[in-house]
């Protein structure tokens, strides 16, 4: 491409976009995960660009590398995991000490949490964030009669959205089912609600972080029900409503006492000539008011 061209990230990504558009969401965009395939890959990828009479510049080009830093992640046969260098980053973060710096800092943790495994040792960063009451409730789930039909109706194979897995604990797509036996739903509901971790973070919030982790039957309703009730939700999360609608405009007057304004003030003691109210007039281009002293018994019916 010409030197100085405008917009060159934008019109070389059309251009990479035309050319290998038969193989998009073939091998392009998606790394090799056996060396037969890379090899033949990068062979098409490379007679596709000679064809094209485009050149890559050998310095800045990579080949065989079995794992690529992208956006302070590791990509790798192994998977996606976090930048060590990263890691050490988070390691050493300052004391947060303004609400600010809180939420940047939680809301950083909230995605790392979600990682499968980190690079100390494979520690789960997700499992550190579970709840304390997971083992109490794969103990707990034969005493409650709602699972325990559930159970045998997925031993019985009526129902395949369910699975028991080698532990016999009931789950839904990979949630643990919560029963309903000495307020174990509620207490950790209270539990995501005050942990160092989330720090009342809203309905809708709380109720996406609890849905990746349980299930149980009115979970949402329950959610809803309980965080409104909390006194710290209701005085810091803003309802987002939608706009009532688009402003109306106002005419504006050419010329003065054009358009006018009235109201009255009254209820005032009653003065030496029986006045007892004021007529106020006041007009809308040069703001100009005029006060008049009236009597209630001057107002028409």
């Amino acid at each position: 491409m010409s030197f100085g061209l405008t917009n060159h990230p934008v019109a070389f990504m059309d251009l990479m976009n035309r050319v290998f558009k038969p193989f998009l969401d073939t091998f392009i965009l998606v790394y090799s995960k056996i060396k037969e395939d890379h090899a033949e890959h990068l062979r098409i990828a490379l007679q596709i660009l000679r064809k094209n009479e485009l050149y890559a510049m050998f310095s800045k080009c990579e080949l065989w590398l079995q794992s690529v830093s992208f956006i302070d992640h590791v990509v790798s046969s192994e998977g996606i995991k976090v930048d060590p260098q990263k890691i050490e980053v988070d390691k050493n973060w300052p004391r947060p000490t303004m609400p600010t710096e809180i939420r940047s800092f939680l809301e950083l943790f909230g995605y790392y949490r979600r990682l499968d495994e980190t690079e100390e040792g494979g520690i789960t960063a997700y499992a550190l964030a579970q709840s304390s009451l997971v083992v109490y409730v794969k103990t707990k789930q034969d005493e409650d009669l709602y699972l325990v039909k559930l159970k045998e109706r997925v031993r019985n194979k009526e129902i395949t959205a369910f699975t028991i897995g080698s532990d016999g604990v009931l789950m839904l797509n990979d949630r643990l089912c919560v029963l309903d036996v000495d307020g174990l739903r509620k207490a950790i509901i209270e539990e995501s609600q005050s942990s160092r971790y989330s720090i009342h973070p809203g309905a809708t919030k709380m109720y996406l972080d609890l849905k990746e982790l349980y299930w149980w039957k009115g979970m949402k309703k329950q959610v809803a029900d309980h965080m409104a009730k909390c006194l710290n939700c209701l005085q810091v999360k803003a309802e987002n409503q939608r706009p009532g609608g688009l402003a109306q405009d106002i005419d504006i007057p050419q010329w003065k006492w054009e358009m006018i304004n009235m109201d009255f003030v009254v209820g005032l003691p009653r003065t030496y000539c029986k006045h007892d109210s004021i007529w106020v007039i006041v007009d809308r281009l040069t703001k100009s008011a005029y006060f008049l002293p009236v009597k209630m018994i001057d107002f028409p019916e």
